[in-house]
C-alpha cells in the first residue's frame, strides 16, 4: 500500500466533467513536488534533508569531503615539484630527529625510574607543541588549505556549513601525523626506561587533546584572518610581503635558536597557564611525574566543550572569508544558486601589473613568453634545471667537464640526473603546462592565450666558456665592439653564438614534445608528433622560410641591441 501510495496519480485524473483528459500528461505542482521528495530519499544530497537545516556540520558529508581534499592537496604536492622537495626534506629531517626523541625520552624515564625529578622543559614542550600546532592551523586556514575549490559546484550540491567542517576535518588531519608520530616515538623511550606501556597511553591521549583543540581553533582563526585579508585591500596587496616576512622570520629564528629562547622567557607564564594543564594529562600515566587528575579531567572537559565552539566559530569564519572573492568584490554564498566567478578584470591587473614590473628588462616581442616562463618556474622549479643544464655543460665541452685532476663529479651527477630526468619524460619546455599535451606556445602579449599556429621553439643561445674567453681577449667576432663588457651582461655575439650552435649542433636532443595541430583530424596521444628541441638549432618546428626570417629578426635585433649597428 505504502508503495501504491507514493506513485503519481496524475494520468488517471479527470477533469471537471468527469472525463479524463487525454491530453493531461503533465504532473500538477503537487505532484511535481510529491515527486520530488520520493526522489530525494534516494539521493545521497538531498534538498529537504534534516541536515541541511542543522547549524552543525554533517559528519558523513564532512569526511567525504575531507577525504576529496586530502586526495586533491596530495595531487597539489605531487604535481608541483618546489611542495613535493619541500615536503621531502621535511619527512627526511623528521626521521632523523626520530631517534633523537627516542633517546631524548629514554633518558627522561631512566631520571624517573632512578627516583629524579624531571626536567622543567618537559612541560615547556607540551606547550609549545600546541602552540605550534595553533601556528599550522592558522597558516592553513589563511593558505590554500583555506580556499574551497570549486565553490560554485561545492555550494550546489551542499551548504557552506559541511564544506567548512571537511576542510577543517582535512587540515586536523594532515597534521595529525606530525604530531603523533614524535609522541608516539618519545613516549615509547620513556616507556622502555621505566618497563610500563602506560606513558605511552597518556602522552597519546594529551597529545589528541592538544591537536584537537589547536588546530580547531587556528584554523577558524585563519578563516578569520582570511576574510580581513580579502575585504582590505591594504592587506591584500601586502599579503605576499608579510607571509615572506612570516616564513624566513621562522625559518631564522629556527636555525639560530632564538625561537626556543623567546618561548623559554615566557615559559612561567606559559606552564601557569591553562595550556600547561595538557602536561598533566600527558604524563598523567607516567610514574614520578608531578601532576594533577583534576586539572588532567578539567582539559578533557575543556576539550569536550572547546572543539564543538571552534568547529561552529569555523562555520561563521568560512562564511565570512569566502563571502568574498580574491579581490574583494562580495559574493553569494547561499545552497540556492552557485557563487559568480571572479571579477574579469583582475587577471588583466595581474598582467599588467607583471609587464610594467618586466618593461624595463624585456622587450614586448617576449615579455608573454617571459611571464610563462616565470609561472611555469613558480610551479615546476625542478623544470629549469632540465633546460639550464645543457647551457653550461655538456659532453661535447670538454672545458666545462673535466680538468686537471680529471672528472669533476658535481657535473657527472647533474648530467646523471638530467638523463634520467629525460628518460622518464620530464617535460622540458618552459613555456608550456607541465603534464598536459602542449597546443602551442603562449602568445606574444598574453601568456594565457596559445598561439594555434605552428608552434615556434623555445630558442635558447648556449654560451661556450672557450668562446667567452676569446671574445673577452678581443680575438672574436667584431673586436672593435668591446666585447667584454657585453659578454659579462650575458649577450652573445653572432660568431659565437655560430659556434656553439655549430659546436653542439647534435648533441642532447629532448624527446618530441606533443602538440595540435588545426590541419590535422588526430588530436590524440597517438596523434603524430613534431620534434622541438628546444636547444638545438629549431628548426624542426618552423618551415624553411619561417625559420630564415626567424633568423633574420633575431640578428636584426642582436645587432641594433648588442652592437649598436643601425
Amino acid at each position: 500500500m505504502s508503495d501504491q501510495s507514493n506513485q503519481p496519480d496524475w494520468p488517471n485524473r479527470a477533469t471537471d466533467g468527469g472525463e479524463t483528459a487525454a491530453d493531461d500528461s503533465r504532473p500538477t505542482a503537487d505532484t511535481r513536488s510529491q515527486l520530488n521528495k520520493s526522489a530525494a530519499t534516494q539521493s545521497p544530497i538531498e534538498p529537504n534533508s534534516r541536515s541541511r537545516q542543522h547549524w552543525y556540520p554533517a559528519p558523513s558529508i564532512s569526511y567525504a569531503i575531507a577525504v576529496v581534499e586530502s586526495r586533491r592537496s596530495w595531487r597539489r604536492v605531487r604535481g608541483q615539484d618546489f611542495w613535493l622537495l619541500f615536503v621531502v626534506v621535511g619527512v627526511l629531517a623528521a626521521l632523523v630527529s626520530l631517534p633523537v626523541l627516542f633517546g631524548r625520552g629514554q633518558s627522561v624515564g631512566e631520571a624517573l625510574a632512578a627516583g629524579g625529578t624531571p626536567p622543567d622543559s618537559v612541560s615547556l614542550v607540551v606547550v609549545a607543541g600546541w602552540l605550534g600546532l595553533f601556528a599550522f592551523g592558522a597558516v592553513a586556514g589563511v593558505g590554500s588549505a583555506g580556499t574551497l575549490d570549486q565553490k560554485p559546484a561545492v555550494l550546489t550540491a551542499r551548504p557552506l556549513k559541511d564544506a567548512a567542517g571537511g576542510l577543517l576535518l582535512a587540515a586536523t588531519a594532515g597534521y595529525a601525523a606530525f604530531a603523533w608520530l614524535p609522541a608516539l616515538v618519545a613516549g615509547s623511550g620513556i616507556a622502555v626506561a621505566l618497563g610500563t606501556p602506560a606513558p605511552v597511553v597518556g602522552i597519546l591521549a594529551g597529545t589528541t587533546a592538544a591537536l584537537l583543540t589547536a588546530v580547531t581553533a587556528g584554523y577558524a582563526g585563519g578563516l578569520a584572518l582570511k576574510g580581513l585579508v580579502r575585504r582590505s585591500p591594504w592587506l591584500r596587496r601586502l599579503k605576499p610581503v608579510l607571509g615572506t616576512v612570516v616564513v624566513v622570520g621562522y625559518v631564522w629564528s629556527g636555525t639560530t635558536g632564538r625561537l626556543w629562547a623567546a618561548v623559554s622567557m615566557v615559559s612561567g607564564v606559559l606552564v601557569d597557564s591553562p595550556l600547561g594543564w595538557f602536561a598533566d594529562l600527558t604524563f598523567l600515566t607516567t610514574a614520578g611525574m608531578n601532576t594533577s587528575v583534576f586539572l588532567a579531567a578539567a582539559v578533557l572537559l575543556l576539550t569536550a566543550a572547546a572543539v564543538p565552539v571552534c568547529v561552529y566559530a569555523t562555520v561563521r569564519a568560512g562564511t565570512y572569508a569566502w563571502s568574498v572573492d580574491a579581490t574583494g568584490a562580495e559574493t553569494d554564498t547561499s545552497t540556492s544558486g552557485a557563487a559568480p566567478s571572479a571579477s574579469p578584470n583582475a587577471s588583466a591587473a595581474g598582467d599588467a601589473r607583471l609587464n610594467r614590473l618586466l618593461a624595463s628588462v624585456v622587450e614586448s616581442a617576449t615579455r608573454g613568453v617571459a611571464v610563462a616562463v616565470m609561472l611555469r618556474a613558480y610551479r615546476n622549479p625542478l623544470q629549469l634545471f632540465y633546460v639550464a643544464l645543457p647551457l653550461v655543460r655538456g659532453p661535447n665541452n670538454r672545458t666545462a667537464s673535466h680538468d686537471r685532476n680529471g672528472a669533476r663529479l658535481g657535473p657527472l651527477a647533474g648530467g646523471v640526473v638530467w638523463r634520467v630526468g629525460r628518460r622518464r619524460g620530464v617535460p622540458v619546455e618552459p613555456t608550456w603546462e607541465p603534464g598536459r599535451d602542449a597546443p602551442g606556445v603562449a602568445d606574444d602579449t598574453d601568456p594565457r592565450t596559445p598561439d594555434r599556429r605552428r608552434p615556434r621553439p623555445c630558442l635558447v643561445g648556449r654560451v661556450c666558456p672557450a668562446d667567452c674567453r676569446r671574445w673577452r681577449r678581443g680575438s672574436g667576432t667584431r673586436k672593435s665592439v668591446g666585447g667584454g663588457r657585453w659578454c659579462r651582461r650575458g649577450r652573445v655575439a653572432s660568431g659565437a653564438r655560430r659556434r656553439c650552435r655549430t659546436r653542439c649542433r647534435n648533441w642532447g636532443s629532448f624527446p618530441p614534445v606533443q602538440f595540435d595541430r588545426p590541419d590535422r583530424d588526430d588530436k590524440g596521444p597517438a596523434a603524430q608528433q613534431d620534434g622541438v628541441r628546444p636547444l638545438l638549432t629549431g628548426r624542426h618546428g618552423l618551415g624553411e622560410r619561417d625559420w630564415r626570417r626567424e633568423r633574420r629578426a633575431v640578428r636584426a635585433l642582436v645587432e641594433r641591441r648588442c652592437l649598436g649597428v643601425g
